[in-house]
């Protein structure tokens, strides 16, 4: 089983979108984080679930897709899964917030 650990901007992201969704519903800004979460969790069992991020081309860097939102994350180490994003599908890709180089660790899940 994988450790699966976040990044500070990784947590930032989630309290941001937890925030944008909560001025409409506090409910649904929770059930979104929860999902975020479960499939974090997932991932220490399949590390290797998600598919590689189309516009970095590397094969540490991989993504779920969660709703609407892009988890991007990275494999530091067969058994190590670095969150590093969570980005809307929709806005543009965030080219300068992924590296598919070492850690930046931060916390752990």
């Amino acid at each position: 089983m994988a450790e699966v650990i976040f990044t500070a901007e990784a947590v930032r992201d989630i309290e941001e979108i937890h925030a944008y969704i909560a001025q409409d519903s506090v409910r649904y800004a929770d059930r979104q984080v929860r999902l975020f979460y479960e499939e974090a969790e997932r991932l220490a069992f399949f590390p290797r679930g998600g598919r590689m991020v189309p516009e970095v081309q590397h094969f540490t860097v991989r993504e779920l897709i969660i709703g609407n939102y892009r988890m991007m994350y990275r494999l530091l180490e067969p058994d190590v899964v670095e969150v590093m994003i969570i980005h809307h599908a929709k806005r543009r890709f965030p080219f300068g917030r992924i590296q598919p180089g070492g850690s930046t660790r931060t916390r752990r899940k």
